[in-house]
């Protein structure tokens, strides 16, 4: 139970964010959108302020209680505030509910909004909102000529297809498979760090700069975004954008993967997760494979014991899986040179091994016929970028040091 409901809650979370990534892409350029305003969303442009707020219920029964408070909260707002400045101030509810959308009638007299949305008991006895604030008929009538309520609103799947639509027609190039890998992720942490602003100013943003910020296929896909998609989504977003192949076959890259195995304590997985990697990763061997065409990935593991590391290799010599380890022969020191060599038909290398990150920096160096690529995966911190100068570093952040696994299986 505790889980539906956290699940069910950050999905409201979401839906109420989808909510305002919708209206930003339907605003005109210079409209201003507050998130986390007077409402959810606070909209505002040249002659108005329209004040959203977002409920999603997908297991719920509609009942006007379950809205009656935010009705006396905007209605409170509007009495202190509407005769008080020149703007027309506007107010809506925006729900999404499972059935009992008939209770509500599409035109709201007075003596319904009264009965229905004013009116309380509290230890035995009836409250009246409008009596005890004296608010006159003149009012409410003021109040719900801009006061709207839409509990048909689109359900959480109709509205994220909407707003693939938008994103699709709003940015140039924009196919629907990268709104959704791309644009989307890059909206919703747009939205959410705007949330988690303390001050107002910090949570507005304009129609125009939203599409800029977001129309990049650059993303940090951060724990909100993992619960939301799933780690097999967070493994395909991957590895499209940092794997798939261009053509039929693998480009030949000096490609370095780093992983944190500091809290896994099986050398046999381990194992068996470096030889899917050399597998992968590696050139295909053919009859006539030119030497040139030969390469292998490169491998830092950090956070392990000497006699797991050790073990590793063994495991891996069983199943004679050929691999480097910078070591010429027994009791050499680390060669740069020797770890830099491509396999040859002779010594088929599927990894290479680099000891430690002090030995990184210099066999990266030491590297001039192929691209060096460094994936950086890590749960806690990334490796200090002493360690990669100058080089491509991707920084990709998991619990799941197999995470790998996923993403070649994409």
């Amino acid at each position: 139970m505790k889980d539906r409901s956290a699940h069910s809650t950050i999905k409201g979370y979401f839906y109420q964010f989808d909510k305002t990534i919708l209206k930003l892409l339907e605003a005109a350029a210079d409209d201003t959108i507050v998130v986390e305003g007077i409402e959810d969303i606070d909209i505002i442009d040249e002659n108005s302020s329209t004040f959203i707020q977002c409920k999603y219920y997908e297991s719920t029964k509609y009942n006007h209680s379950i809205i009656k408070t935010s009705v006396i909260q905007m209605l409170t707002h509007f009495l202190a505030s509407s005769y008080n400045i020149d703007k027309i101030l506007n107010y809506n509810i925006y729900g999404y509910f499972k059935e009992g959308q008939h209770k509500l009638p599409s035109i709201l007299t007075i003596d319904f909004f009264k009965k229905n949305f004013l009116t309380y008991k509290e230890n035995g006895l009836e409250n009246k909102i409008h009596e005890k604030l004296q608010i006159h008929d003149y009012q409410l009538t003021d109040f719900l000529n801009r006061f709207n309520i839409n509990i048909y609103a689109l359900s959480y799947e109709e509205q994220q297809k909407k707003i693939e639509e938008l994103l699709v027609s709003k940015i140039p190039e924009c196919t629907p498979i990268d709104a959704r890998l791309f644009y989307y992720p890059n909206a919703i942490n747009t939205i959410q760090k705007l949330a988690t602003h303390p001050n107002k100013k910090s949570r507005t943003i304009t129609n125009k700069v939203f599409i800029n910020s977001i129309n990049s296929k650059d993303v940090i896909f951060n724990n909100w975004l993992k619960i939301k998609f799933g780690e097999e989504y967070y493994a395909k977003y991957l590895f499209k954008k940092y794997f798939k192949p261009n053509g039929t076959k693998m480009n030949k890259f000096s490609r370095f993967f780093i992983f944190d195995f500091s809290n896994s304590t099986s050398p046999e997985k381990i194992s068996s997760t470096l030889y899917k990697i050399g597998h992968y990763f590696s050139h295909k061997e053919h009859r006539n494979t030119p030497q040139d065409d030969r390469f292998c990935p490169y491998i830092l593991i950090r956070g392990i014991k000497e006699y797991d590391l050790i073990a590793i290799k063994q495991n891996l010599y069983k199943q004679n899986f050929l691999f480097n380890d910078g070591y010429p022969f027994k009791g050499s020191e680390f060669s740069v040179k020797s770890i830099t060599m491509a396999p040859t038909a002779d010594q088929l290398w599927k990894i290479k091994f680099i000891p430690s990150e002090d030995y990184l920096l210099s066999t990266i160096n030491a590297i001039s016929d192929s691209a060096v690529e460094i994936y950086d995966f890590y749960e806690n911190a990334p490796l200090d970028t002493n360690y990669t100068k100058g080089r491509t570093h991707y920084k990709i952040q998991t619990i799941n040091p197999f995470l790998i696994e996923e993403i070649i299986k994409s």
